[in-house]
C-alpha cells in the first residue's frame, strides 16, 4: 500500500520551517484563512494549495535467488516461496530438454548451495519514469543456514507493492519494477568474524532496479474546488509549456501531472519546482518577487526554498537577483547565483566559481556541484580542475564529479570494465586516492594515472577467493628436484635462501599436484618483476589459472574485474570478481600498505539505506 502523505512529500517542503519570515503585507493569500504564519516560500504556491500524493518513494518489494555463492548459500526455501520459484524458474525454460537446460532443472538449483532465497526490496524515487533506475536490496532469510552473499548475483526479479509490510509472492498486485545484479556486501565486514557474520547475509545492488511502472504523480487540492484546480493547471501549463500538457485538472480536487520529456533527467528536482510555484502572474508575480528578494537578505530566513520560488518564477526575475550576487551574506550570494545561473544568467558562474574556490566555505562543495550541472562554462573549467588536487577527500571528489558530468576527457577518463563497473581515472598531482561509488552506479575512482601495487606484495582475501603475489619466473624441475621430500620449499631454499617461502610457490602453481609431479615440469616462481593474479572458483577448491601483468592498480582492477571468458588467442582474460568483490580487495590492499593510496566510500543518504524490516 502507498502511505499517503499528509504534506509535501520528497520536495522537502514543510509548512513551518523554523526561521522563515513571515510577509505580513503580503496580501495575496488565495486561501481563505491564510494565516501571515504561513511561511513565505509556501504562501500563494502550488504547495499551499495542494500536496503531492503518489510523489514520495513508492516501498517496493519481492523475492528473487541470488546464485554464484559456492557453498555459501542453502536449500532451505519456504514451502511457499519454493512453488512460487518453481512457476517463475519454469518461464525461464529451466529444465527443458528443448532449450538444452534439461540437467539444470528449477528443482536442482533451489537445493543447490551455490543458491540462496532471497528478500528484495527498495523504494521507487518519485515520479520515476520508466527506465529509471534505483538502488534495491537483498535480505537472506534468517533461518535458512546461508552464510554470505558476498560474491552472489541476483537472478532477475518482479518487484510489487509491500503490502501491509510485505510483498505477496506473484500476488495480484502489478509489478512495478525488476530488479537483477551483483550483491555489493559492505567491504569493511571481515568475513572471518563470527560477531559479523548478519551483516554477510544483506547487501545492496547498485541501480539494480528498473522501473517498468511509473507511479502516477498527481496533486491533491487541500481544499477541493474545480476552479482552483483549473488555476493550478492552467500555471503549470504557462510556466512548463511541453508538446504534452504537463498538469490536467482532472477534477475539483485532482490534477495529475506527466512529467516533461526535457525534464525526465531531474524528475525531482521538477516536482520541487512545480510544488514553489506561485500562483499568481503578471504584476502580482513580480510584487511577490520582489518580496521574496528582500528577504533572501536576511540571515534568519529558508535561502534555499525561498531561491526554488523565485527559480519557480522564471527568468524574469533574474535582473533582482544579479545586485544580491555582491551581498555580504554568503548564503544570499550563493543561492541568489545559483537561481540566477540555473534560469540562464552566465553571471552567476562568476559568483560560484569563487565560493569554489573558497576552502572555508560551507557553499564550497555545493557550488562546486552546481558549476557541474551547468555545462561546459570555460572560466570554471580550470578551477575545477585543479580542485582534483585539493587535500580534501570531498572537495576532489566534488570537482571530479562535476568535470565528469561536464564531460572534460582531458581531466577524466572513462571505460567500462566487464559488466560489472566503471573505472575512471583522474588526472591529479595531489596525493593517490581511490574513490568508490556504493549507489545509483558502480564507479571505481583512481585519483592518479599511476597508482602502482607495491613491488613486494603477497595479498590473499580474508574468504581466500584472491591472491594477488609478486612475479614471474619459471623453474624447469630436474629429477634431483623430484627425489626430493619437498620440492617447493626446496626450490625456495635455493632461489631466495627462504625455505619458509614454500607456500608462495605452491600457490603460484595452483594446478600442480605436488605428490606426482614429475621431472621437467616448469614450476613458476614469483620474483619482483610482475604480478600474478589468482582466485579461487566458487565451487570447490578448485583454483583459476594464474594471471600475469604489471603492477598499476588499473591493469589489476581490469584483470580483477573482467568477464572470465577466452580472447583471440583462447586464453582466458579476467577473474569474473563481482564489484563487490573487488572493492573488498581494493579496501583491504589500501589498509594493509599494499596499495599506497587513501579508500574513500561514497557516503550513503539517509532516505538509501536498507529499508526497515529487511
Amino acid at each position: 500500500m502507498i502511505r499517503h502523505a499528509t504534506a509535501v512529500v520528497g520536495v522537502a517542503l514543510c509548512a513551518a520551517l523554523v526561521g522563515c519570515w513571515p510577509d505580513p503585507d503580503d496580501g495575496l493569500g488565495l486561501s481563505p484563512d491564510a494565516s501571515d504564519d504561513t511561511p513565505l516560500h509556501i504562501r500563494d504556491t502550488v504547495a499551499e494549495q495542494a500536496v503531492l500524493r503518489s510523489g514520495g518513494r513508492v516501498a517496493i518489494q519481492g523475492y528473487g535467488l541470488v546464485v554464484g555463492l559456492g557453498e555459501n548459500g542453502s536449500d532451505q526455501v519456504p514451502p511457499n516461496l519454493r512453488k512460487h520459484f518453481v512457476q517463475e524458474l519454469g518461464k525461464e525454460k529451466l529444465g527443458s530438454y528443448i532449450e538444452g537446460t534439461e540437467s539444470v532443472t528449477p528443482t536442482r538449483l533451489l537445493e543447490d548451495l551455490d543458491t540462496a532465497a532471497v528478500l528484495v526490496g527498495g523504494s521507487m524515487p518519485p515520479g520515476a519514469p520508466v527506465g529509471t533506475r534505483f538502488d534495491v536490496f537483498v535480505s537472506a532469510f534468517p533461518q535458512s543456514g546461508t552464510r554470505s552473499l558476498a560474491g552472489g548475483v541476483l537472478m532477475p526479479a518482479e518487484l510489487r507493492m509491500a503490502v501491509r509490510g510485505m510483498a505477496d509472492p506473484g500476488g495480484p498486485t502489478h509489478t512495478w519494477a525488476d530488479a537483477d545484479g551483483s550483491v555489493f556486501v559492505n567491504p569493511f565486514i571481515d568475513p572471518t568474524a563470527r560477531k559479523q557474520a548478519g551483516k554477510l547475509l544483506r547487501g545492496r545492488i547498485i541501480g539494480g532496479g528498473v522501473v517498468t511502472r511509473s507511479p502516477p504523480v498527481r496533486l491533491e487540492l487541500r481544499d477541493p474546488d474545480y476552479a482552483r484546480s483549473r488555476m493550478i493547471e492552467r500555471r503549470i501549463n504557462e510556466r512548463f509549456p511541453a508538446s504534452q500538457r504537463v498538469a490536467f485538472a482532472r477534477s475539483r480536487s485532482i490534477v495529475e501531472i506527466t512529467i516533461p520529456e526535457q525534464h525526465q533527467q531531474a524528475y525531482e528536482s521538477f516536482l520541487r519546482l512545480v510544488m514553489h510555484l506561485p500562483l499568481r502572474s503578471g504584476a502580482d508575480q513580480e510584487r511577490r518577487a520582489r518580496r521574496v528578494v528582500r528577504a533572501m537578505q536576511r540571515p534568519d530566513v529558508n535561502h534555499d526554498e525561498l531561491a526554488l520560488v523565485l527559480q519557480a518564477m522564471g527568468r524574469q526575475v533574474t535582473s533582482l537577483l544579479t545586485p544580491l550576487y555582491t551581498n555580504e551574506r554568503p548564503a544570499t550570494a550563493f543561492y541568489a547565483a545559483r537561481t540566477g545561473l540555473r534560469l540562464g544568467d552566465l553571471n552567476g558562474v562568476d559568483v560560484l566559481v569563487e565560493f569554489a574556490r573558497s576552502g572555508d566555505s560551507p557553499y564550497q562543495v555545493p557550488a562546486i556541484r552546481e558549476l557541474g550541472r551547468r555545462g561546459r562554462a570555460v572560466r570554471a573549467l580550470s578551477v575545477l580542475r585543479g580542485l582534483v588536487d585539493d587535500e580534501r577527500a570531498p572537495v576532489r571528489v566534488a570537482a571530479y564529479e562535476a568535470l565528469r558530468r561536464i564531460g572534460d576527457s582531458r581531466t577524466v577518463t572513462s571505460h567500462q570494465v566487464g559488466e560489472e563497473f566503471t573505472l575512471d581515472v583522474v588526472r591529479t598531482t595531489g596525493r593517490p586516492v581511490i574513490y568508490v561509488t556504493r549507489t545509483a552506479e558502480p564507479r571505481i575512482v583512481l585519483f592518479g594515472r599511476d597508482i602502482q601495487v607495491k613491488s613486494s606484495v603477497f595479498f590473499t582475501s580474508p574468504d581466500r577467493t584472491v591472491t594477488i603475489a609478486d612475479g614471474q619466473c619459471r623453474h624447469r624441475l630436474t629429477y634431483k628436484d623430484v627425489q626430493a621430500e619437498d620440492i617447493p620449499k626446496r626450490i625456495a631454499e635455493h632461489r631466495w635462501g627462504q625455505p619458509e617461502r614454500a607456500d608462495e610457490i605452491v600457490r603460484a602453481n595452483p594446478d600442480v599436484d605436488w605428490a606426482s609431479v614429475k621431472a621437467h615440469r616448469e614450476i613458476l616462481i614469483p620474483p619482483k618483476h610482475r604480478l600474478m593474479v589468482w582466485r579461487r572458483l566458487p565451487t570447490g577448491e578448485r583454483l583459476s589459472s594464474v594471471f600475469y601483468q604489471d603492477f598499476a592498480v588499473r591493469s589489476l582492477l581490469e584483470t580483477l574485474g573482467q568477464r572470465a571468458q577466452m580472447d583471440v588467442n583462447r586464453r582466458v582474460k579476467g577473474l569474473n570478481l563481482t564489484y563487490g568483490q573487488v572493492v573488498g580487495v581494493l579496501y583491504r590492499m589500501c589498509e594493509r600498505g599494499d596499495i599506497p593510496a587513501k579508500f574513500v566510500l561514497q557516503p550513503v543518504p539517509e532516505d538509501e539505506t536498507m529499508p526497515s524490516g529487511m
